[in-house]
C-alpha cells in the first residue's frame, strides 16, 4: 500500500506541473486540482503511510501549479487559508482532515467501532499505533489539540467548545477541523514572518478578504491584490537583499528611505 500511495504521489507531482498551461486563470487551476490530481495523488490516505518528505513535495507543487514558480516569496499559508480552500487543493492540510474526519465517521456509524477505537486508546503507546486510529490521533497531536476526555473529547486551540467525535455533529467537526489546520498553518506563518503578519492571531475574515477581492474586475488587478495579501510584493529592498539585482535597497521615487513593503504601501510621498 505505501509503495501505491508513492507512485500516485509521484503521478501527480507530474500532472501538478502540466496544470501551469491550463487556461482559465486562477479559480480554474484550483478547480482541476482539486476534483481530479489530489483526489488520485492521496487517494487512500487515511489507511496508509505516506512518506512526509514527498507529501511535502507534492504541497511544493501544487502551490507552484496555482501561483507560479517566479513567485517564490509569497506566502503559502496566506495563499491556502485565505485565498483558497486549503482543505481540498493542498496535500499537507487534506491528508489531516481525511484522517480525522475518518475518525470522526467511522465513531459514528455503529457502537461496536466505538468499543474498538476505545480498545486501540487505552492500549496505545507513545507515538500511537499506526493503523488508521493510531494515523488520525497523530494528526490530532500534531495540530496541538488536548484531550478532555478519551478520545473522543478534545480541546482545540483557538477555539472556545471543545471538539466531541461523538456527539457533535459531521458538519460542526468539519468545520473545527478545517478551522484548527488554517489555525496552525496561520500560527506558524506568524512566527516565520513577524514583520509582516505578526497580529493576526490564528485568524482571518476569509469573508471580508473574498468581499475585498470582489471590487477587482480584472485578471490582473485581481492578481495585484493577491501579491499583496500574500506578501509577493517584489520590492527593491527584496532585490537587493535576495538577487543583487539593484545597487541600491533605497526607494527611486521620493529617496527618503529603503524600499520595502511598509516603505511601498504606507511611506513613500511620491
Amino acid at each position: 500500500r505505501v509503495l501505491v500511495i508513492g507512485l500516485s504521489l509521484a503521478k501527480a507531482k507530474v500532472l501538478l506541473v502540466r496544470t501551469t498551461q491550463i487556461q482559465g486563470g486562477f479559480t480554474k487551476r484550483m478547480e482541476i486540482i482539486s476534483t481530479l490530481i489530489l483526489a488520485t495523488g492521496i487517494y487512500g490516505a487515511e489507511g496508509a503511510s505516506i512518506d512526509r518528505t514527498a507529501l511535502q513535495a507534492l504541497d511544493t507543487a501544487a502551490v507552484n501549479a496555482m501561483w507560479g514558480e517566479r513567485q517564490g516569496t509569497r506566502a503559502k499559508e496566506i495563499i491556502l487559508c485565505v485565498l483558497l480552500p486549503g482543505h481540498r487543493v493542498s496535500p499537507a492540510m487534506k491528508v489531516p482532515y481525511m484522517r480525522i474526519m475518518w475518525l470522526a465517521t467511522s465513531c459514528k456509524r455503529q457502537r461496536s467501532t466505538q468499543y474498538t477505537i476505545q480498545a486501540i486508546w487505552e492500549s496505545s503507546t507513545s507515538p500511537p499505533p499506526t493503523g488508521p486510529v493510531g494515523r488520525a490521533l497523530r494528526e490530532v497531536y500534531a495540530l496541538g489539540w488536548t484531550s478532555l476526555n478519551g478520545w473522543w473529547l478534545w480541546q482545540v486551540p483557538g477555539q472556545d467548545d471543545p471538539l466531541d467525535f461523538c456527539n457533535d455533529s459531521v458538519g460542526s467537526i468539519q468545520h473545527k477541523v478545517r478551522d484548527s489546520l488554517r489555525y496552525t498553518n496561520l500560527i506558524r506563518l506568524e512566527k516565520r514572518r513577524p514583520r509582516q503578519y505578526a497580529g493576526m492571531g490564528g485568524a482571518v475574515q476569509r469573508s471580508m478578504v473574498a468581499n475585498a477581492l470582489q471590487n477587482f474586475t480584472t485578471e490582473d488587478e485581481l492578481r495585484a491584490a493577491r501579491q499583496v495579501l500574500a506578501g509577493a510584493v517584489w520590492t527593491k529592498a527584496r532585490a537587493y537583499s535576495r538577487k543583487k539585482l539593484v545597487d541600491s535597497p533605497n526607494c527611486d521615487y521620493c529617496a527618503e528611505g529603503v524600499e520595502d513593503e511598509q516603505h511601498v504601501f504606507w511611506r513613500c510621498k511620491a
